[in-house]
């Protein structure tokens, strides 16, 4: 079982029990319990996919426009932006809105139920390689290829703030992150380092060191918002301290270019989709020692090693083992923070939960 496609993108449902990859030819949806795949949707190339908060709605960005899909009926009910490149999609929180950004270099803002376009399209200089839709809704965060981050008005379009920073460019990305609060914005830079912003006056507030030798390409934000998951153009995955920014260890070693990442919701696992079409689920919990993860009624808790929860527990994932062996005193005191040329555990692909490929169409 095996395809050359590349994953562009992947995003967990709502509830964490399954994940959504996109590659040339489709959006595929996996049972994360067993890498089972339980769906097929045939799309154009696609290079962004968001799940709306009420699990009801998936919306996946593509070489051809945008596409929003009923999760429980498995149909497209609204397709939109015949012609764009849509590069970049978010959902906002309450569900009933979706953002675009494109390669025409504009993002627009539309009604999720019916596809009417409802703000924008709002134009910029460059290629539009992230939106980020704030934890309240009423902002809208974007950033456009080796250009500035540019916050507006999600009802009304109006531009509300520019924080003149220079954002990297590559692949299609996750390039922006809102804290919770929606105080703070992540973002990678073109100087290979990460950068947080007060959302409200544009300040820096913390800045890591580079990291490696290649483009930044995406961030996730991970347990209750304390590790910040980022990779390169490169083949590694390193983590950094969400409040300062220093690199901890480990650092996650791939054989091949890394496209794309994605926490689950409880930030046990981070997903990996490759350019040889690999996608890999790795167990943070077993990564970063003393990892604080959301229960089920939203307390943080500390975990040891997890397992995907499925509709039957008789059946763990396969190659599922440790990827790593922790003391007791670093269980206790937690990820180590340092600088860059600090000695950084590796953690090889081949220790992950398990992996999979995408199927080839036909």
């Amino acid at each position: 079982m095996g395809s050359s496609s590349t994953v562009y993108t992947v995003a967990f449902s709502t509830d964490g029990r399954q994940l959504f990859s996109g590659d040339g030819h489709a959006v595929l949806r996996f049972n994360i319990a067993d890498g089972r795949e339980v769906a097929k949707q045939t799309e154009p190339t696609t290079t962004a996919i968001a799940m709306s908060r009420d699990g009801k709605w998936v919306v996946c960005g593509t070489t051809r426009g945008a596409s929003v899909w009923d999760v429980e009926l498995h149909e497209k009910v609204v397709d939109v932006g015949d012609g764009m490149d849509v590069r970049a999609v978010d959902v906002s929180p309450d569900s009933t809105r979706f953002a675009t950004g494109t390669w025409q270099k504009s993002a627009s803002v539309w009604d999720i139920a019916t596809g009417e376009r409802l703000i924008g399209p709002i134009k910029f200089n460059r290629v539009v390689e992230s939106v980020r839709f704030s934890p309240s809704g009423d902002r809208l965060a974007a950033c456009e290829v080796e250009g500035p981050i540019t916050i507006s008005d999600s009802l009304t379009g109006q531009q509300l703030l520019n924080i003149d920073t220079i954002t990297s460019g590559g692949f299609p990305s996750t390039r922006l992150a809102w804290t919770s609060d929606g105080k703070r914005l992540f973002h990678t830079c073109e100087d290979r380092k990460i950068k947080s912003y007060h959302a409200s006056t544009g300040s820096l507030l913390a800045e890591s060191q580079a990291l490696d030798d290649t483009n930044l390409e995406s961030i996730a934000l991970i347990s209750n918002e304390r590790f910040i998951a980022a990779t390169t153009r490169g083949k590694s995955i390193s983590f950094l301290d969400a409040s300062t920014l220093s690199r901890i260890s480990p650092v996650i070693k791939h054989d091949e270019i890394i496209y794309s990442i994605a926490s689950s919701p409880n930030g046990i696992y981070l997903a990996v989709g490759r350019d040889d079409g690999k996608i890999s689920i790795h167990n943070l919990t077993t990564i970063l020692p003393g990892l604080a993860v959301k229960s089920s009624t939203g307390e943080a808790e500390q975990h040891g090693e997890q397992h995907p929860t499925s509709d039957s527990d008789e059946n763990p994932p396969h190659n599922s083992r440790p990827v790593r062996e922790s003391s007791n005193d670093e269980d206790e005191e937690g990820p180590q923070s340092g600088d860059d040329d600090m000695d950084l555990l590796e953690v090889r692909d081949e220790q992950c939960l398990y992996t999979r490929f995408h199927d080839a169409i036909g």
